[in-house]
């Protein structure tokens, strides 16, 4: 009897304290999914009770590949109303609309915190996630369709992307979506300029633009380089996050298209935006043109007329009558307004081999295969023409024209090609001038 009773004496405070914490953890989890689910509750509020429209600078892939994409949204209990700007390969000649309109059902969701889910199809975000028929966009964009809440403000929600874990921002919009969204558009397509020296507090600060990828590089070529990407707005360029320069924070930047100015939104000085010389828009780039060029090194000096025919995603154009029986294709550069001109593969044979223009340095005979390599159009205002110019990307070499060689489908060498498949009617060529007729 002794022992029993030693027993329960000895086993009765670590009962209780079992039973303590039992009741302590069930009122944390408690507490917890409470504090959750209001969570949840305040975000659904925030997005729905919102008097005006909501804009998304959107940024799909990881590191804010391909810039910002700006979409208008209007939530109600359960169905959200969204607007962005149509892309080039939805663009249509019997449409002269440039905005797409999709409304679909939303959630917010509890997962460890509240989660913004468009969870049914819905054309304005599901197309920076959906695969294209093309085999090199099989992961589409790699954009987001389910956002983390971060955190909500009066006029400001602060979340980020699931797949990409880019942050964005939901802003209130008092605009119109489609008038926003148009000026959007307009100033996008204006905006044509390269290079700028950025006046923040008195100091300025060289930058870059790189507008087919929409990113800028602030001190380009120095140990102070940095990039950072940015989305067009209905008054300029709004950075990806706040940027600290010169000792001042700066997000939006303000352009003035009639005098060519931008000045950060927070200051009253502005800076001069610098294009190109002759910077032409991708529109101007189609028709005829006069291409010089030699066979050979010491060859004679030869001329041809080509047309370059735009593809419509203002990125690529088709170089014809350079040979009868195949295109070249020619990359457009909008920061810089003009074109490159890179090795590349030109057309497969009935025997499954295929045709490569091999970039060619003419003074220490080397080839090279990369196709991101070449040369590009740069204008010479002496001699009103652009000048075919090596890029700086062959490592101890210098691109100064194209060898096409025949490979077979394990990408070895074979030899050389047969007339029918010669440049300007030569087995090799080196491009010097371009000028439009």
């Amino acid at each position: 009897m002794k022992k029993i009773l030693l027993f329960l004496l000895i086993a009765l405070p670590a009962l209780l304290l079992q039973s303590c914490l039992h009741d302590q953890e069930d009122k944390f989890s408690e507490a917890s999914s409470l504090r959750l689910q209001e969570a949840v509750e305040e975000a659904h509020k925030a997005l729905v009770n919102n008097q005006t429209l909501w804009v998304l600078d959107y940024y799909p892939r990881e590191g804010q590949y391909y810039g910002g994409y700006p979409i208008v949204l209007k939530f109600d209990n359960e169905n959200v109303n969204a607007w962005r700007l149509k892309e080039e390969e939805e663009k249509s000649a019997t449409d002269p609309s440039i905005i797409i309109h999709d409304a679909s059902a939303y959630k917010v969701t509890n997962d460890y915190g509240p989660v913004l889910s468009f969870d049914v199809y819905n054309d304005v975000i599901h197309y920076f996630s959906t695969p294209r028929n093309n085999s090199s966009w099989y992961q589409a964009m790699r954009g987001d369709f389910e956002f983390i809440i971060d955190s909500v403000g009066q006029d400001r929600i602060k979340m980020h992307g699931k797949r990409s874990q880019n942050t964005m921002y939901l802003r209130g919009l008092k605009e119109d979506a489609e008038e926003y969204l148009t000026k959007c558009a307009n100033l996008s397509d204006e905006f044509i300029y390269s290079t700028t020296n950025l006046n923040i507090n008195g100091v300025e600060t060289p930058v870059d633009f790189d507008l087919d990828y929409k990113h800028l590089i602030m001190n380009p070529g120095t140990e102070k380089e940095s990039e950072m990407a940015f989305c067009f707005t209905s008054a300029g360029l709004r950075l990806y996050q706040t940027m600290k320069v010169n000792g001042a924070n700066t997000e939006d930047l303000i352009v003035n298209l009639q005098e060519e100015t931008i000045s950060p939104k927070e200051s009253s000085s502005s800076s001069k935006l610098n294009r190109t010389p002759g910077y032409m828009k991708y529109e101007e780039w189609s028709g005829d043109f006069t291409l010089t060029y030699k066979p050979t090194a010491t060859g004679e000096l030869m001329s041809t007329t080509v047309t370059l025919e735009l593809v419509g995603d203002k990125r690529y154009i088709n170089m014809k009558k350079l040979n009868p029986t195949y295109d070249l294709t020619l990359i457009y550069n909008r920061s810089l307004g003009t074109i490159d001109w890179n090795c590349q593969k030109i057309t497969t044979l009935e025997s499954g081999n295929y045709i490569l223009a091999a970039n060619w340095h003419t003074d220490a005979g080397s080839v090279n295969y990369t196709t991101s390599y070449g040369m590009r159009a740069i204008w010479n205002e002496s001699r009103q023409a652009y000048v075919w110019t090596d890029r700086g990307q062959w490592s101890g070499h210098v691109v100064q024209g194209f060898i096409p060689y025949v490979f077979d489908s394990t990408g070895k060498r074979l030899g050389a090609v047969t007339s029918e498949y010669y440049l300007g009617g030569g087995a090799r060529i080196i491009p010097l001038t371009f000028t439009k007729n």
